[in-house]
């Protein structure tokens, strides 16, 4: 199939398979036109806005990306800015997942706002190829959007740059092979993170078990003493009286 006759179909289906540069696209708030919106080619690229600067770099590993530094003048009126990050797509996707659950990819537009119970990656794959698009483990943010498009897999967040620090966006945006659908990209991206993926030192119920049971003492009445008030906390409710 010829990239022409790929493009006719791929606007008939609403979808187009025919991938470009990422796009890059900052607007302040209560400002309508976008202060930037650009398409990312090269490994360096500088914007600037009202008293606010983004420093983008093409980034390798562990994970192919983008790292977004934003630096800024403005102090007593802090630049409040929305960034949307889209990674266009290179085949008609037939699954999208959100971080959450996994959903067809019909009816686009289809997002996902909430943060909680979500994992910080959305990908799309159609059993043959897949792209995935989230933030890195270091990145923090107070809630953002992943959706699939016509355009593509898209990151939106809302940031606020001022004098105090720079605030960085660290975007982990590459290919996976879907031999089991979005699971595939969560290996890959908890391979490349593993210090993060790790459990806590001397923390946690196995922790606790593992000790009682490696010192002889895990009587069930040593359990029960220690059990219950991980039990009352973590679940909100007294039951002492169950164990």
């Amino acid at each position: 199939m010829s990239k022409y006759v790929a493009f006719v179909f791929a606007c008939i289906s609403g979808f187009s398979v025919l991938a470009a540069e990422p796009v890059l696209e900052i607007r302040e708030f209560g400002v309508e036109k976008p202060a930037v919106q650009a398409s990312l080619a090269g490994d360096t690229q500088d914007f600037a806005g009202n008293g606010w600067t983004c420093r983008v770099e093409k980034v390798k590993e562990p994970l192919s990306g983008w790292r977004l530094s934003f630096t800024s003048t403005r102090h007593d009126d802090p630049a409040r800015l929305s960034v949307s990050f889209t990674s266009p797509l290179d085949f008609k996707p037939a699954r999208f997942w959100d971080g959450n659950r996994e959903r067809k990819a019909e009816n686009l537009p289809l997002e996902r706002r909430e943060i909680l119970e979500t994992f910080p990656l959305a990908t799309a794959e159609d059993g043959k190829s897949g792209r995935a698009l989230g933030f890195a483990p270091q990145t923090v943010l107070s809630g953002f959007t992943r959706s699939l498009t016509s355009d593509g897999l898209n990151l939106t967040a809302r940031i606020v740059a001022d004098d105090r620090r720079v605030q960085v966006l660290d975007i982990v945006d590459y290919d996976f092979t879907p031999d089991f659908a979005w699971c595939n990209a969560v290996e890959d991206y908890q391979n490349a993170f593993s210090p993060w993926f790790r459990p806590a030192a001397r923390c946690g119920l196995a922790h606790l078990w593992n000790q009682r049971l490696s010192s002889g003492r895990a009587s069930a009445a040593a359990l029960r003493t220690a059990f219950r008030p991980l039990l009352r906390n973590r679940m909100g409710v007294d039951l002492r009286a169950l164990v």
